[in-house]
């Protein structure tokens, strides 16, 4: 109820006391010119214990209208404070209602947009490993282009080098080299220090190395074997010799 409902009521109660306080003041008074007179003295005269004058029938009938009306007045205060504090519970109840499903809303959308960032994350992670294999396909796929060109041309012709004889004191040294799809594919000794023990033992544990390892970089270019230095020296001159036959 609001303020204006308010002043209505309270008005139009108080205007419905007031017309019916004239309809019996009304009727008193058609009371009063029916009665017979009461001597003027006699009504003076009464007088109660405390001095005062006793009302009259009509200031009774007013204190009585005044009563009812405090009385109907208080009850409606007492409605109206009541339905004041509903309207307040209501109004809390509903701001409680409110902020709730503006929490749940901005929980929900925090959660939505943690879950849009994951996929992002996830998405972007998968596109760098797809990236990443493409790129070491293609290096893949060149590095065996890169093979089969140079096994096509190769850097040798093919064929059997001989490489030149090269005293290395305790005897000579002389290599040949076996080219095949034009890479060095073995190498052979045909001369070595032998004559004696120390020098074939030696040579037993240099040569295999010393062949391994030209056969793997494709060049003379080899680190001499620690012990069989001169035999080394020998192998690089040697095979150096006959790589220079077989060069492109």
């Amino acid at each position: 109820m609001n303020t204006l409902q308010k002043t209505l009521v309270s008005g139009t109660t108080i205007l419905s006391f007031g017309f019916y306080a004239y309809f019996l003041h009304t009727q008193d008074m058609q009371l009063v010119a029916v009665a017979p007179v009461v001597p003027v003295v006699d009504a003076t005269q009464q007088t109660v214990t405390n001095g005062a004058t006793p009302p009259s029938d009509f200031q009774a009938y007013v204190n009585q209208i005044n009563a009812a009306a405090k009385n109907q007045t208080a009850q409606i205060r007492a409605v109206t404070s009541r339905e004041d504090e509903h309207e307040g519970g209501d109004d809390e109840g509903s701001a409680s209602k409110k902020t709730i499903a503006q929490t749940t809303t901005s929980s929900t959308a925090q959660q939505q947009a943690a879950a849009q960032a994951q996929a992002a994350a996830q998405a972007k992670a998968a596109a760098q490993a797809q990236q990443q294999t493409a790129q070491l396909a293609a290096q893949q796929q060149a590095a065996a282009q890169a093979q089969a060109a140079a096994q096509s041309s190769g850097q040798y012709k093919n064929g059997t080098y001989t490489g030149s004889s090269v005293n290395v004191f305790y005897g000579y040294v002389q290599v040949e080299a076996i080219i095949q799809n034009g890479q060095l594919a073995d190498v052979r000794f045909l001369q070595y220090p032998s004559d004696r023990s120390t020098s074939r033992y030696i040579n037993a544990q240099a040569m295999p190395l010393l062949k391994q390892e030209a056969i793997q970089v494709q060049s003379a270019q080899v680190d001499g074997v620690s012990g069989a230095s001169a035999t080394s020296q020998g192998f690089v001159q040697s095979l150096g010799n006959a790589l220079s036959q077989a060069h492109v």
